[in-house]
Order: C-alpha cells, then structure tokens, then sequence
C-alpha cells in the first residue's frame, strides 16, 4: 500500500486560528481512520475522517466540522487499484439555542424601521441564519433534530483533491455568528450528541470515538448531554 499524504496539522491549525478569530472556541479535534478502525465501505484503501468541534464561550451554539479523506479507489475487475485516486471534502453541522422572544421583539423593531406591517409574516431566524451559508463553498443539507447539516459543494469539473482554504471554510459562521449573538441562550438545556459520532462511516465504534473526545467541553455548555454510547 501507498503512502498517503493526508491534510497537514498546519492546515487544521489554521482553520482553528480563523474560528477562533471569528469569535469561537476550539473543542476537540478527534480523527479516525480505516488503517485503525473499521471503515463503512472497503472500495477505498485508505480512508480518515477529521472532526473538529467549536463552540462560543458563554453561548449556546456550537459547529462541527468534518473533512473526509479517500485514497486508492476500487479494485477494478482485473483486481487492481487506481493509488492516484484521492477525494476529499468537508461537511458538518451547526447546533444552536435561541431565546425566541427576544427575536421577535427584535423582528419588530426591524419591521417598523423598514416600514413594515407587524402583521406580516414574520422573518424566522433559522431563515435568516441559513442565508450566511456561502452558497458557492456550501449546501444545507437536512435538519435533524436541533441539528442543522451541511455539505461542501463540489463543482462537476472541480478538483477533489484541492482543500478549501481556512478563510473560506470559516467565513459563513463568523455571519451566523454575527446574527445569533444577540438572541442565544447561555447554555443548553439538553444536548443531543447522537451526531457527534461518525456513526455512519465508522459504524460500531462510538465508545472509541468518545474516549478521544472531552466529554467535560460539553458538560461545560449544556445541563444535560445525552444521545451516544459513551461507556
């Protein structure tokens, strides 16, 4: 098997200093991989995930970013592997807790100082949040949950093999940061943390997952956290 030259901890380090900069904080940074745990699919021979998690102090919001790595596609019918083949790409999630009354005595305030009826429809937050997602660099994908996911868009034609650059991995949370500062709780009530894992791509391997994440980083902004096999 071929070496593989997977993302540089530098490249991490500067998509940490860029959420940082926008206002979040680093909470874990947990990577797995096909060499040390099983692997949904075996077409790839070599695959690794990477999952970092932010959060902003003394808020109730909290994005997890992901950047999957595949190396070595197949085998074809002849039994042989393509070791040039590399994919890779970025999704996650964002979760958030919101004081719902003071978006709407802010709604109001914005609709008499555009001259708008306070009878209209009005503008949700989740509307609002979901148009700081770059719709060049991003796609939101479904909500489950008070999770809201997303996906990188890969163009037809584009390179897979190229990473997104840390300002433009980041620049959409600073927005929504931006927009949901004001209205955020301090703390979450619960916390379902099913999602954290990546309990689809590394399937079984929840607890392994948990014993390299700080679980204390989570106690610390949610009364209750629950959803996950941590034992």
């Amino acid at each position: 098997m071929a070496p593989y030259k997977t993302a540089e901890k530098a490249y991490f380090q500067r998509l940490m200093d860029e959420m940082i900069r926008k206002g979040f904080r680093y909470m874990a940074w947990v990577t797995m991989n096909s060499k040390t745990s099983h692997y949904h699919v075996d077409m790839f021979r070599f695959a690794q995930e990477s999952r970092l998690f932010f959060n902003v102090p003394g808020k109730a919001f909290i994005v997890m970013l992901a950047l999957t790595e595949q190396f070595g596609n197949g085998p074809d019918e002849n039994g042989r592997w393509d070791e040039n083949y590399k994919h890779c790409y970025w999704n996650g999630f964002i979760e958030y807790s919101y004081n719902r009354q003071s978006w709407c005595e802010a709604e109001i305030e914005w609709r008499l100082a555009h001259g708008q009826m306070i009878s209209d429809d009005p503008r949700s937050i989740e509307e609002e949040v979901s148009k700081c997602l770059d719709p060049e660099v991003f796609r939101w994908g479904s909500a489950c949950g008070h999770n809201c996911y997303f996906e990188q868009v890969v163009q037809p034609n584009g390179n897979s093999k190229d990473l997104l650059d840390a300002k433009t991995m980041t620049s959409s949370f600073g927005k929504m940061l931006a927009v949901l500062t004001p209205h955020l709780h301090s703390r979450f009530k619960e916390l379902q943390v099913t999602s954290y894992a990546p309990h689809y791509t590394f399937p079984g391997q929840e607890k392994k997952f948990w014993s390299m994440f700080p679980l204390c980083r989570l106690e610390r902004v949610a009364d209750r956290v629950w959803g996950s096999d941590f034992e």
